[in-house]
């Protein structure tokens, strides 16, 4: 009679089965590819609102992850959080991705 294999080895097994197809299939960084699609979705959700918005990717530490910057020339900063904020937590919840968005307005407007 064999024990139960508890729930967080099945789930080691599984992510180390699909590391070894990423190796095996020339993707070595899995994680890094599903983070700059999901800042390339995340840019294309914001230009599709606001075309003419500016944007910046950086390293950040409060919390650990990438940060895409986005310089929107509007009135009210939450206009550009509504067009993201389902998406973003979709996919730092699910997908368990360290990526975060910073919308800002350009420095002239902000008084």
């Amino acid at each position: 009679m064999t024990e139960p294999e508890l729930p967080f080895l099945a789930k080691a097994r599984e992510s180390l089965a699909g590391a070894e197809s990423e190796f095996a299939n020339g993707r070595y960084n899995n994680c890094a590819n599903r983070i700059q699609d999901a800042l390339a979705e995340l840019q294309g959700l914001i230009e599709a609102s606001f075309p003419g918005a500016a944007f910046a990717i950086y390293p950040g530490h409060d919390p650990e992850g990438i940060y895409l910057e986005a310089m929107v020339d509007v009135d009210d900063i939450n206009d550009v959080l509504d067009v993201y904020i389902d998406r973003l937590v979709d996919l730092q919840v699910e997908g368990q991705l360290p990526v975060y968005v910073v919308p800002v307005r350009p420095p002239e407007r902000v008084a």
